[in-house]
This record gives C-alpha cells, sequence and structure tokens, in this order.
C-alpha cells in the first residue's frame, strides 16, 4: 500500500469528507497505522466528522500567526491524527490567495508526511488550481502517491468526466452514493466499467442515509454504525487498498 493517498472530488460536495474520515478510521483501527488525515482544502470540512475542536488549527496559522507546526496537529485516536487548513477571521481572502501563491507551505510537506505510516490527502477538486499547485509539489518531492478521484454516477458528473477524461486517466475512479434503485445511475456505471476499466476501483460506496446521521453526531460512519452499509464498503475498499 502507497504511503499516501490522495482523495479529491470531480467538483465540491463529492463526498470526499465522509471517505476520508470513514477510511482514516478504518486504517488506524483494523491494520494498526499511524494515519494522518490532512485537510488541504479552505472549507476545512474533514474537522465537521469529529467530536473534537479543531477550526483554530491549521497549516495556514503557522503562515500567518509564526505559530509552530506540532501545535496545529489534533489527536483523535491513538493512531489517528487531522490537520487541517485552518481559518482565521483576521485574514482577507487575498491573503490567502497569496499564501497559496507563495508555494511557502511546500516547504511543510516532509514535515507532514514524515511522522506517519500512512497519509490521507483530502485535496481541492481537480478543477482548483490549487489543487494542481498541490499535484506539483508531491510531484517535484518525488513522492509515490495513490490518487483517488470521487465520482458520483450522476449525469453531471458523467458530463464531466467525458470533458475531462485525458486529465482522469492517471487517477484512480472511486464511484460514491451509488444507488442501484436509479437506472440512470446502473446505466453510468456500466457505461464507466466498460469504456474505463483499469481506472474504475472495483469496490463502490452505496448510498447510506445512516451517513447523514453519523455526521450529526460527528463521527466517521466506520465509527458510528460499524455494522453499516457504507462502513462493509470502506472495508471492501481497504482490503483492495492493501494490495495496491
Amino acid at each position: 500500500m502507497n504511503r499516501i493517498i490522495t482523495l479529491q472530488g470531480v467538483y465540491d460536495g463529492s463526498g470526499v469528507s465522509a471517505i476520508a474520515s470513514a477510511l482514516g478510521n478504518e486504517l488506524s483501527s483494523s491494520l494498526d497505522l499511524s494515519v494522518a488525515l490532512i485537510d488541504l482544502r479552505p472549507n476545512n470540512r474533514l474537522s465537521t466528522y469529529f467530536s473534537k475542536e479543531t477550526t483554530t488549527k491549521g497549516i495556514s496559522r503557522v503562515y500567518f500567526e509564526n505559530e509552530t507546526l506540532e501545535k496545529q496537529f489534533t489527536a483523535l485516536t491513538a493512531n489517528l491524527t487531522l490537520l487541517s487548513l485552518g481559518s482565521s477571521s483576521e485574514n482577507t481572502l487575498e491573503e490567502y490567495e497569496a499564501f497559496w501563491l507563495s508555494r511557502w507551505w511546500e516547504s511543510l510537506i516532509p514535515s507532514l508526511l514524515q511522522p506517519f505510516d500512512l497519509v490521507i490527502l483530502c485535496l481541492p477538486n481537480f478543477h482548483s488550481l490549487k489543487c494542481r499547485s498541490i499535484k506539483r509539489a508531491l510531484d517535484e518531492l518525488k513522492l509515490n502517491t495513490f490518487e483517488i478521484l470521487v465520482l458520483e454516477p450522476t449525469t453531471n458528473c458523467a458530463y464531466q468526466v467525458s470533458l475531462h477524461t485525458p486529465r482522469l486517466m492517471q487517477k484512480h475512479w472511486l464511484v460514491n452514493r451509488f444507488n442501484p434503485k436509479v437506472s440512470i445511475q446502473s446505466d453510468i456505471f456500466l457505461i464507466w466499467q466498460s469504456l474505463y476499466p483499469k481506472q474504475l476501483i472495483p469496490v463502490k460506496l452505496y448510498h447510506d442515509s445512516l451517513l447523514l446521521e453519523a455526521h450529526g453526531k460527528r463521527h466517521s460512519i466506520t465509527e458510528y454504525r460499524p455494522d453499516s452499509l457504507t462502513s462493509q464498503n470502506i472495508r471492501n475498499l481497504v482490503a483492495w487498498l492493501k494490495n495496491q
């Protein structure tokens, strides 16, 4: 298994945070790995899946407040750690854009990765210039990453995939929120399966209403309801990832 897994959606709201929280919890507990969840998206969405308060912490505070990087990590369990991009009400949008353009944060990447057995990076959607900047930095550091692109079997997502196929061919596609009762979703999945068998991960995540309940309680689904359909899907995904 690769030491670095990147997760991103075709567009915002694809379910990256729910998947990352569940995957991190399952990998750290079932495989007894030291796992870091690093959220490099401006909305710090991943932190809402955990009960510990993390909104005042983040990589950006090292840049804006001259704080140490070590203080920005939040230990969620003995083996699971969270690091967000962070935010501050005192900083403007223009200052955050300058933060990204400075490429200062790239120097932190080796320090972010070193203490952990496995790192899951949540990236901005693949259209984002920020995502391209992060990918370039990882490539320049010659870090071997396992790239997962989260897809929903909807007409909008299918259109985006057809529009940008050449840029997506090096990624592994994970279908999320699949509902076999919706015929168009089954049709789209079969088309992807036929046209892109090497890209499509042979595990799909089914639509599960318990995800909303778990999020409302600020827990990952695998922690909140390990008997749920999504939890079983995540365990299947982990079993598949072990062989990659």
